[in-house]
């Protein structure tokens, strides 16, 4: 007996060290490719694609891009760090800077994901920036962050208006983010893209002693293996791969309706404080007849979501009141402007800017609004 419980004890043993090596190693393979994912910056691929005229600016974009990380904040989830660079500016308060801004004016405030942030563009070329630009009487303030869905935009207007800060008129641009997250049967229709992170964060923090012990034989083993599935597998691994609205009317239905309550939410709250609200469909590659025939077929992934969803939305933005814009078909017959699913290039942003400059001015002629301090 005393022989056997030494064999077995050996044997775990050994087991344990070579659990340690291989997680070791595994964990260091992880580093690294973060690491690699970090140079990649400069050589993504959507630089090449003829939307991103200036390469050089493009490539300085990527490079700083990918070294960018993102911080907790309420209600909001996300927000980036600050950084400075020569293409991205982020502020103390995790917003991105607008260049030129005035210390006077209406004050506008545009709500969105990457698209509002500006994912492949300068500071001085995003959508606010640009908006800025068009109506040179205004300060521009961009609350976009990559990721964001309307519901998070809809709790970050509560906090500004929470806040000391003036608010003449607010602008939601949303879209490709409501679809892309929840349309995934890893989200609920309440939820947001790091739903299931967080989730698992909590879980971590309530188990931490097993998943410390689990961490230090296997933790390195499964984080590589959900990187080589997310590289070679499609990401199997992770169901928030896979969309659901494509294939279930009911679900495509149920984003199209929490998307537009969400809108209507936002324009409530803003008009009891007389503030002046307009929403905007964003285009997507998937939607409408822009030149998208340079794309690679990865990036049309989404595009039986979006078909299923978009065409709801338009329905219920009918012929449009004043505070809807729909500008799901901007690009039409633009030329490139895409370089990703989403992503514009600056002189789509330009389009964009342009139509909501003519929106917002329409807006704020009716309205008169006075600039308010909300606190």
């Amino acid at each position: 007996m005393k022989r056997f419980l030494k064999t077995a004890a050996i044997n775990l043993g050994v087991l344990a060290v070579l659990l340690l090596v291989v997680n070791v190693a595994s964990l260091t393979v992880v580093i690294m490719q973060k690491y690699r994912y970090v140079r990649k910056g400069g050589t993504d691929a959507r630089i090449a694609l003829p939307a991103l005229v200036d390469k050089d600016r493009a490539r300085e974009f990527f490079s700083e891009f990918y070294r960018m990380e993102s911080r907790y904040v309420p209600f909001e989830e996300w927000r980036y760090e600050p950084f400075a660079g020569k293409a991205i500016t982020v502020e103390e308060s995790g917003l991105r800077r607008v260049p030129g801004s005035r210390t006077d004016g209406a004050t506008i405030h545009f709500f969105g994901g990457s698209t509002t942030w500006g994912t492949g563009v300068w500071d001085d070329e995003t959508i606010p920036a640009l908006v800025g630009r068009e109506m040179p009487t205004i300060i521009a303030v961009n609350h976009g962050q990559s990721g964001h869905v309307s519901r998070q935009e809809l709790d970050a207007v509560l906090s500004l208006l929470n806040s000391p800060n003036p608010v003449d008129a607010i602008v939601f641009y949303d879209g490709v983010n409501d679809v892309y997250t929840l349309c995934s049967v890893a989200s609920s229709v309440n939820g947001h893209g790091l739903e299931a992170l967080m989730g698992a964060a909590m879980r971590r923090q309530e188990q931490r002693h097993w998943f410390i012990a689990r961490d230090m034989f296997v933790g390195g083993i499964l984080e590589l293996m959900q990187l080589v599935d997310d590289k070679f597998g499609g990401g199997a691994l992770n169901s928030s791969s896979r969309g659901s609205c494509s294939s279930d009317p009911a679900r495509a239905q149920r984003v199209a309706d929490t998307l537009w309550a969400n809108w209507q939410h936002a324009r409530r709250v803003l008009s009891e404080r007389g503030i002046p609200f307009l929403a905007v469909l964003q285009p997507a590659a998937g939607i409408g007849h822009a030149d998208v025939t340079y794309l690679p077929a990865s990036q049309f992934a989404e595009n039986a979501n979006l078909t299923a969803v978009y065409p709801l939305l338009a329905q219920k933005i009918g012929n449009g009141e004043s505070w809807l814009l729909d500008l799901s078909r901007a690009f039409d017959d633009a030329g490139p402007i895409f370089f990703d699913w989403a992503h514009a290039s600056p002189k789509g942003n330009q389009i964009i800017a342009r139509h909501m400059s003519e929106a917002l001015s329409r807006l704020l002629h009716d309205s008169k609004p006075v600039r308010l301090a909300t606190h």
